[in-house]
């Protein structure tokens, strides 16, 4: 999904792409995992299967095509904002055959339908092919929350792939500055985007800090030796109700084994890796982290001018290292190594302020609330974004290790609860420059 026009030709790889990861993923998967969510807050697995054909073929041949649904199942069944994660084990649920019958009848019809379609139309679905990079992005963001899910699995825990060798390097955490001025923010491009990200603008922010790396395991294993779980003072109202009620003393998966800190990865435990990104933390725990170094978490709209803002040309560039799409050359992303790599390790791929991986390893959190740009409009459906905007959810920037390529980009905004801990969450920190 790249700056050029999009082409059928262009279309069709991302879409088999895609698809391809999807199925090799669930060729992974327990079918006992398919049924029974690890936690209620997930859902069953076997639904998305189902969804993302019921999206797919609702997108593309129903509303671009004008074709009737499949009744095969129910649509509102299928529908994520009909029917919740908690309410999905009280659907008759079908077979993992059955689910990928559907899912190859609708991408047959839908392929049918690539070949005839004109791209280039005024149509604000097919405009540049719209409608099927929808299709393709929301699959890719299946993929992780599936991944999320996994990953939470314990007795007996999902077995994920041996990772690849990753000679990575090290870095000496510290700040950079970031000078005031205005930068462009959102999205103008013809690459895709969501409607929360469209209609770039100019933004003036002053000067600030922020670190040039995520927070690692090793400076967050010193917040929790030196009792950051237990001084209050460290945590807001709500965080310290979040911590009291978690009854939890530590990131999520983490476990003390003969004194020192191991972590839980799918089917492996194993040593903390000091110069990791920390990871599985919820906002509360950052806000705290960051509290305790004197410090404060970003808005998103430093976070995005530090990863794509240049103050020697005063130009806002496409990703941190310029203009080139995310592969794993330039970022931990696609699934690839299961885990973050130490900070660092894209020496070539540093924002032009100085910032390390923005793009890839872990999603971080930032202290803004999920609100609406100035003149956002709803498109192409409202549940996207609209029905999510308000103070319960806090933005999330960057990308993960499971994170797409065709996904990770400077402008995506992702969002969640502030107690949520099994989304592959960072953070780093910031700060206001010190006046006279």
């Amino acid at each position: 999904m790249g700056s050029s026009l999009r082409t059928v030709e262009s279309v069709e790889r991302d879409l088999e792409k895609v698809r391809k990861d999807s199925l090799e993923l669930f060729e992974m998967i327990p079918e006992e995992f398919l049924f029974t969510p690890p936690k209620p807050y997930m859902g069953p697995i076997i639904w998305d299967l189902v969804h993302l054909g019921k999206f797919e073929e609702l997108w593309i041949l129903h509303n671009s095509n004008g074709s009737k649904m499949d009744n095969s199942y129910r649509n509102d069944d299928y529908n994520a904002i009909i029917t919740p994660r908690k309410n999905r084990l009280n659907l008759d649920l079908p077979s993992i055959s059955d689910s990928l019958k559907y899912l190859k009848s609708v991408r047959d019809r839908v392929l049918e339908y690539l070949h005839e379609v004109d791209l280039q139309s005024t149509n604000e679905l097919l405009k540049n092919g719209y409608v099927f990079d929808l299709v393709i992005q929301h699959e890719c963001q299946h993929l992780e929350t599936i991944l999320q899910s996994l990953a939470l699995y314990h007795s007996p825990p999902f077995i994920s792939p041996e990772s690849p060798s990753f000679n990575g390097t090290t870095l000496e955490e510290a700040m950079v500055a970031v000078p005031s001025g205005k930068f462009k923010l959102g999205s103008d491009s013809n690459r895709f985007s969501y409607d929360n990200e469209k209609n770039s603008s100019e933004v003036f922010l002053r000067d600030f800090l922020i670190d040039s790396s995520p927070v690692t395991c090793e400076k967050y294993i010193q917040f929790i030796e030196e009792d950051g779980y237990l001084n209050k003072e460290y945590w807001s109202e709500k965080g310290w109700k979040w911590k009291l009620e978690e009854d939890t003393n530590a990131p999520l998966y983490w476990l003390k084994i003969d004194g020192k800190w191991n972590r839980r990865n799918f089917h492996q435990t194993t040593l903390i890796s000091h110069s990791e990104p920390v990871v599985h933390v919820s906002y509360w725990e950052a806000e705290a982290y960051a509290n305790y170094e004197g410090k404060r978490l970003p808005t998103e709209f430093e976070w995005e001018k530090a990863c794509r803002w240049n103050p020697l040309t005063g130009d806002t560039q496409t990703y941190p290292w310029g203009e080139e799409e995310p592969n794993q050359e330039n970022a931990n992303v696609g699934n690839k190594r299961w885990s973050p790599v130490q900070v660092g390790s894209y020496e070539d791929s540093v924002s032009p302020v100085g910032c390390h991986q923005m793009i890839g390893d872990v999603y971080e959190w930032t202290s803004s609330d999920f609100l609406p740009y100035d003149e956002y409009e709803a498109f192409p459906y409202e549940e996207y974004s609209e029905v999510h905007f308000g103070s319960e959810y806090k933005v999330l920037r960057g990308s993960s290790w499971a994170t797409s390529p065709l996904v990770a980009r400077s402008t995506f905004r992702n969002w969640d609860f502030p107690q949520r801990r099994q989304i592959f969450a960072g953070f780093r920190c910031a700060m206001d420059t010190e006046k006279d």
